[in-house]
């Protein structure tokens, strides 16, 4: 499924839920597929991240580098974001929650994961489900099943974290430590995102392979647009260490 962010949706009745923390939630539904936005994704198999046994060892692995990295960028990325999200997401303050609520949380997000995918992806269950199994015909082509319950099951898990999202009560979240940084952030993960597709489109062993190329671009652009969020937010990190300096100067 090239709609990551999508898996969020599975972990959206556990939100407010003190034992488990929702990034560490959110970070562990996402963590299977992590390896597709990495650049050496095509050595990485699909089994290796999407089993049952993956949960306990590199999925949770994922799932907690992800979760430190948040803790990081959140409020930066907070400070920098465009005002209707700024306005309706505050990120975490005050003590780490405790590192065995944020272990289970991961664990619990990339269970969801992985039950998600056994009925919208190729295996044993869609082998054995009928109505998943056979193949139907549409404007789109021949497809099985399983892949029309992918694609809209991602595209609904989509339209729910954007309901969900700013269906929140706006607040006022104070002047913005740095609004020159967040003017300029928008067109940088912007093109960060276009660079990145246009790399990984340019070296496709098959341009002519419309499933690839939409699964390329996808993926490719939110590692762009990724990597355009960590640069803007050690360019935030600096000058906040600048600004710092010279004060104590």
């Amino acid at each position: 499924m090239p709609f990551t962010p999508a898996h969020v949706a599975a972990v959206l009745p556990l939100r407010g839920r003190p034992y488990f923390p929702f990034a560490a939630l959110a970070a562990g539904s996402m963590s299977p597929d992590l390896p597709y936005f990495l650049p050496f994704s095509g050595s990485i198999p699909r089994h290796v991240t999407h089993s049952v046994w993956s949960i306990p060892t590199w999925d949770l692995l994922f799932g907690m580098a992800l979760w430190l990295v948040w803790r990081w960028v959140a409020p930066i990325v907070h400070d920098v974001a465009p005002r209707p999200v700024r306005t309706r997401w505050t990120p975490p303050t005050g003590q780490d929650p405790a590192w065995l609520g944020v272990v289970a949380a991961v664990v619990v997000g990339s269970a969801t994961h992985i039950l998600w995918d056994a009925l919208t992806h190729a295996g044993y269950l869609t082998s054995v489900i009928g109505p998943l199994a056979a193949i139907h015909d549409s404007p789109l082509g021949r497809h099985h099943g399983y892949s029309y319950l992918q694609y809209a099951s991602g595209a609904l898990g989509l339209a729910v974290l954007l309901w969900v999202g700013f269906r929140q009560p706006p607040r006022s979240p104070g002047p913005r430590r740095q609004p020159g940084t967040a003017a300029a952030a928008p067109a940088i993960v912007i093109a960060a995102a276009l660079l990145a597709v246009a790399l990984r489109v340019t070296t496709m062993h098959d341009p002519t392979d419309r499933r690839a190329m939409v699964f390329t671009t996808v993926t490719s652009s939110i590692s762009g647009a990724a990597l355009g969020v960590i640069v803007v937010c050690v360019a935030h990190a600096l000058i906040d260490l600048r600004v710092a300096r010279h004060h104590a100067a």
